[in-house]
């Protein structure tokens, strides 16, 4: 395939505030959570990313009201014979909770994401002073927050292109995303706080990750520029 054929049926979504926290995780860890034709990313040797985001969308995406999203995902190696463009990272998302349950739902059906439905769920982002949290029934999800150093923060104005790999059943998807707006990222090994072991993340043990986060990302707590986040229609990569 070439560009136009994965950058089909695109879908913008506008957001209040975006941050995304890069954690090293141990290779081993999350080996066995990726299907066997993607393979994780090493930063250095045996060392991957686990990514966390959290997201503050605005009022009346495709009719939505104004909603709260909390993702976790692995970088993978990207797909580089896409013929899209360069990518900043590519990933395969592993779960995607929210308080608007009609988000999840769009969010499984037409980005095959798998999906966290709680309904005690409760995400706390507090873009002011960058600190967040979440939780449900269950337990605590994540308490997290940027390091000192990053708040020292100077915005820019960013694009940036990335793909992301979902699963649903035995299929495998690729997709396309691209993000504009003002953003500033840090990359300095920190300490950002803590995740828990929960059912949001699967059974993947994430005690102690968040003692070392590799970058963090973060936009203004409300985004002058409206940063936007646009996904194009994923496309099947694999069926076992």
């Amino acid at each position: 395939m070439n560009m136009i054929d994965y950058l089909n049926s695109p879908v913008q979504w506008n957001l209040f505030f975006e941050t995304v926290f890069l954690l090293e995780v141990e290779k081993v860890k999350v080996s066995s959570f990726l299907p066997d034709h993607i393979q994780p990313f090493e930063i250095r040797p045996n060392i991957c990313l686990m990514g966390i985001g959290l997201q503050k969308f605005k009022p009346d995406n495709l009719n939505f009201p104004e909603f709260d999203e909390l993702y976790w995902f692995l970088n993978v190696t990207p797909h580089l014979k896409a013929g899209a463009p360069v990518p900043k990272f590519a990933s395969y998302v592993g779960n995607v909770a929210s308080d608007c349950n009609d988000f999840l739902t769009y969010a499984n059906e037409r980005d095959k994401m798998f999906i966290y439905r709680s309904d005690s769920i409760n995400i706390a982002i507090d873009a002011q002073n960058y600190v967040f949290s979440a939780e449900d029934s269950h337990g605590k999800i994540l308490e997290l927050h940027a390091s000192k150093e990053a708040k020292q923060k100077k915005f820019y104005k960013e694009t940036l292109w990335g793909q992301q790999i979902s699963a649903q059943e035995n299929n495998t998807y690729f997709g396309i995303w691209k993000w504009e707006g003002l953003l500033y990222e840090f990359q300095k090994s920190a300490a950002v706080g803590r995740l828990y072991n929960h059912p949001f993340f699967r059974g993947l043990e994430v005690d102690n990750i968040a003692l070392h986060c590799h970058t963090q990302m973060l936009t203004p707590p409300v985004t002058q520029d409206n940063a936007s986040l646009t996904f194009y229609q994923p496309t099947l990569l694999k069926s076992s």
